[in-house]
């Protein structure tokens, strides 16, 4: 296993090197955590972020819950609304970004969703997926067989979470998957849908070329069980952090995260960059966002979703309303990121079925 080199601080100006940041800091916001790392393989470096656990009791990730058969995804006469049907005495938590494989089309879900036990719920999603609109294969096409993988690079998560925008994520997807083929001097699109991110990350020779992060980087969350989340980097840019409400969500979480992360490592793999990111910065660029207002997206009986928008760091909150609106889930995400060439071609129709 990689051991981190010695460059953690705390938010709480534990190190004196950082007091006068750190004071500064927590005077404009309520971030109490400590950045361990950096882990580095490659073009991908991976920061731990230890600190309280904001919630307590077991959920259930959307992929164990239909794994374990204790939950359902569901066709609607929506394309862009399925149903989560709950048949467990858990609450799911469905994590944005999250993509379902089957269906009419795969889909990634838009935003976090809390289903509790008993429920059903309407999640709003995106195509990730185009063109077919009937069975494939075997799958059912009135309900989703798994949901193994999540958006792949920032573009995409900028489109269904910032933006949006069906264009811009279907834009983002073949961009991808035309640079995948490029870095790997293959074809990864699926003869059966060759629209369809989901088959795309299946491929072969991506997984072959993710695996080799994942096993490098994988078991570094076993020396942090303090941790509620993490940072990444690529190329020395910090693309996003998550951070969960209990150490054992985020660890339910980790392989599908850590997936995602070696998937956009692969896509800037030879690109340009700089020396991997220090501690100081990474607490930087939650502050960022933290200090901005928030905005209220929504609001339902059990979740509250906010937003918190800076120059160029866009923060994502869920708060958990049946634990009296304990923080359950932050997703902070770097801006900016580059429109695919496909972007300035006329934007595409979604049509309706």
């Amino acid at each position: 296993m990689l051991k981190p080199k010695p460059n953690s601080v705390f938010i709480l100006c534990a190190v004196a090197v950082a007091i006068a940041w750190c004071s500064q800091a927590v005077a404009q916001s309520d971030i109490r955590l400590a950045v361990a790392g950096p882990y580095t393989h490659q073009n991908l470096t991976l920061f731990f972020l230890e600190g309280p656990e904001t919630t307590s009791g077991d959920y259930l990730a959307l992929d164990e819950a239909l794994e374990s058969k204790q939950a359902k995804v569901l066709e609607t006469q929506d394309v862009n609304r399925l149903v989560v049907v709950n048949k467990g005495n858990k609450p799911v938590f469905v994590h944005a970004g999250d993509i379902v494989k089957g269906g009419q089309q795969d889909r990634t879900v838009s935003s976090d969703t809390l289903v509790l036990p008993g429920q059903r719920r309407a999640v709003e999603v995106f195509c990730v997926e185009q063109g077919r609109w009937e069975r494939r294969g075997r799958e059912s096409v009135s309900e989703f067989s798994s949901s193994k993988r999540m958006l792949s690079s920032r573009g995409q998560k900028l489109a269904a979470k910032l933006s949006k925008h069906q264009s811009e994520v279907w834009d983002h997807v073949q961009a991808d998957q035309d640079k995948l083929g490029q870095k790997l001097s293959k074809n990864v699109k699926a003869a059966t849908s060759a629209s369809s991110l989901q088959l795309t990350l299946e491929h072969q020779d991506v997984q072959a070329a993710s695996d080799g992060f994942i096993a490098k980087l994988g078991q570094a969350l076993d020396a942090h069980p303090q941790a509620v989340g993490y940072a990444f980097a690529v190329n020395g840019s910090i693309s996003a952090a998550e951070v969960y409400g209990s150490h054992r969500l985020f660890r339910k979480l980790w392989s599908k995260l850590l997936a995602s992360n070696a998937v956009e490592a692969v896509l800037e793999s030879g690109e340009q960059g700089g020396p991997p990111p220090g501690a100081a910065q990474v607490l930087a660029f939650l502050e960022a966002a933290e200090r901005e207002a928030v905005t209220v997206q929504s609001e339902d009986a059990n979740l509250r979703a906010e937003k918190q928008e800076a120059a160029e760091v866009v923060l994502f909150a869920t708060k958990d309303k049946q634990k009296g609106s304990a923080s359950l889930h932050k997703s902070y995400l770097k801006k900016q990121a580059p429109a695919p060439a496909s972007a300035k071609a006329p934007k595409r129709l979604m049509i309706l079925r």
